[in-house]
């Protein structure tokens, strides 16, 4: 397999740098506009994510189209959705055909019916920016009708964390993995990028559970608990939850007990089930 970044990358760069100049923009890091040009791991990513013909595929971020022109090769319908009005222009000049739909708008706000009919069985691709990716992962994870696979490219310490075991937990871990399994698939180099930036990315695959471990009605009262648990992460949870939920600490040892926990534990050595044991035996429910 070629290595990313490969001979053809000095051509891919220029044609961005082309495209870009005819849509007279430059990339901002406040959308975190890098944009793939390494047709490997185009390839790798979608061989991760397995459409078939017949597939419906929801795509976040297009940006110039590179991930979405192999999208569109191997499944039925591509629907993508475009947050730079610039962008969704020249997407849709450049894939004009029936099995391409392009919604302009923010991910985290277009409503669900805006990409995928009820009860619509569909997978989810996205080169995500930095400063949301987590965010917009979070927001499709939890859908009512959630994808069926997802396979996201996110900064690497993200995705390290959304991938996480115990002792290295974290909030977006419990997060993310009270609704899906997260697994990393590969590495990315800076060089896969134009502009380049100064961290590596990682490509995560996420089976969505359905149903998900903890019905959405929960997740307010359950997640005070885990931000509690990780407001001094480097505190034993004794203290942390004791002073996060206004509890005693003889009542705290007292609920650790009962879920198997040591009172010296700490937040980050606690796995997703863990955490829901905590929940449901939560003082005073």
């Amino acid at each position: 397999m070629a290595e990313p970044g490969g001979s053809n990358e000095l051509h891919d760069a220029r044609s961005v740098s082309r495209a870009l100049t005819n849509l007279e923009m430059r990339p901002t890091k406040g959308r975190g506009q890098n944009f793939l040009i390494d047709h490997t791991v185009v390839q790798q990513i979608v061989d991760v994510l397995r459409p078939g013909p017949d597939d419906y595929v929801v795509e976040v971020g297009p940006g110039l189209g590179i991930l979405t022109r192999e999208l569109l090769n191997r499944a039925g319908t591509v629907v993508a959705i475009e947050i730079d009005e610039r962008l969704a222009t020249h997407l849709r000049s450049e894939f004009p055909m029936d099995s391409f739909h392009l919604i302009a708008g923010d991910a985290l706000k277009v409503p669900i019916q805006a990409f995928v009919p009820e009860t619509r069985d569909y997978l989810f691709a996205a080169n995500l920016p930095f400063s949301v990716g987590s965010a917009i992962v979070r927001r499709f994870l939890e859908l009512p009708v959630p994808p069926r696979r997802m396979v996201v490219m996110v900064q690497k310490e993200v995705a390290d964390r959304m991938a996480a075991s115990p002792p290295r937990m974290s909030i977006l871990g419990v997060s993310i993995q009270l609704y899906g399994v997260a697994t990393v698939g590969f590495d990315v180099p800076p060089t896969a990028f134009k502009p380049r930036p100064k961290v590596f990315s990682s490509v995560v695959m996420l089976e969505p559970r359905n149903p998900a471990l903890l019905p959405l009605g929960d997740r307010e009262d359950f997640f005070q608990i885990v931000h509690a648990g990780f407001h001094q992460k480097r505190k034993q949870l004794i203290n942390t939850l004791s002073a996060g939920l206004s509890l005693t600490k003889p009542a705290v040892v007292e609920w650790l007990a009962g879920a198997g926990v040591s009172p010296d534990q700490r937040a980050e050595s606690l796995d997703v089930e863990t955490w829901l044991t905590l929940y449901r035996q939560r003082p005073g429910r």
